[in-house]
This record gives structure tokens, C-alpha cells and sequence, in this order.
């Protein structure tokens, strides 16, 4: 299946109908005094960015050629995982939200495993829907491959 069309959509400018920085912050921007063509800005409109956090992210998702994955252009948690904020400005993991926009909603009972193991991964074709216990096993059996690797065990 071709997903090209989700990178379209999540690296292209949108209006910032919710008022919220566009960096994924979560913090609200100010609202624009005058019409400005170069920035963009719009008189009367929410700014897209916060000054200084448009530098953070240039667009949401970029593209790791060799592994094939997307990677999500935010810092990521504590966690490794990377949140976003949904089309209500509500903050959910990112690769959730581009699974949602791709497959609709992960069914009842299940969730997202990454099979390229990048938490950071939001491409369709590296999740797959599991139940937990096939996750934690995918990650459990990922990380003793890794310990053999490097002689470890």
C-alpha cells in the first residue's frame, strides 16, 4: 500500500485553527496584529509557531532513505516515543495518530507494534496492530537479538 499521501499531508502548511505551536509544545500562539505575505501571518489568525520553535521542527516527519522509516521530527520522551497533537490539539503518540490517519482506529483490544523496533517511526507499512503480549514478546525477542549480537547474554 502506498502511504506517500501521509507524508503530504502531515509535512505541508495548514491553517492553526486551534492556536497551538505547530512544534508539537502544546503551547498556545498569540494571534497575529497585521497581515504579513512573507511570514505568512494573517491579521486577526493565530501564528503557527511561537518565536524560536519553528526552528525545532522543519516539517513533522523525515524520511530515513535507508531504513525506510519515518521518522518523527520531534524531540522524543523519556519514553522514545514522540507525541503530536491531533486535529482537536489533543496530544497522542505520533505514530498512533498516523496509523489513525492511514487505517483508521486500532481495533479494540490491540495496539501498535513497531516492527523496525524505531520508536520514532511513524511509517504504516513498519506498524502492525498486535495484542500485548505479541508486543512485548516482538520487543523482548529484539533485544536478546541485540545483546547476542554484541556478545552479551
Amino acid at each position: 500500500m502506498n502511504y506517500e499521501h501521509i507524508l503530504t499531508e502531515f509535512n505541508k502548511t495548514v491553517e492553526n485553527e486551534h492556536g497551538l505551536c505547530r512544534c508539537g509544545c502544546g503551547m498556545k500562539t498569540e494571534i497575529a496584529t497585521m497581515s504579513d505575505s512573507r511570514t505568512g501571518h494573517v491579521k486577526g489568525k493565530p501564528f503557527m509557531w511561537i518565536a524560536g520553535h519553528r526552528a525545532k521542527v522543519g516539517n513533522k516527519i523525515k524520511v530515513d532513505e535507508p531504513a525506510g522509516c519515518w521518522n518523527w521530527a520531534t524531540r522524543p520522551y523519556s519514553n522514545g516515543y514522540c507525541y503530536g497533537r491531533d486535529g482537536n490539539g489533543k496530544r497522542m503518540l505520533a505514530h498512533r495518530m498516523v496509523w489513525i490517519r492511514a487505517n483508521g482506529p486500532v481495533p479494540q483490544g490491540l495496539e501498535l507494534d513497531h516492527v523496525c523496533r524505531n520508536k520514532r517511526c511513524v511509517n504504516p507499512e513498519h506498524l502492525r496492530a498486535v495484542t500485548r503480549s505479541v508486543n512485548v514478546k516482538a520487543a523482548c525477542d529484539a533485544r536478546r537479538g541485540e545483546m547476542l549480537h554484541v556478545g552479551l547474554r
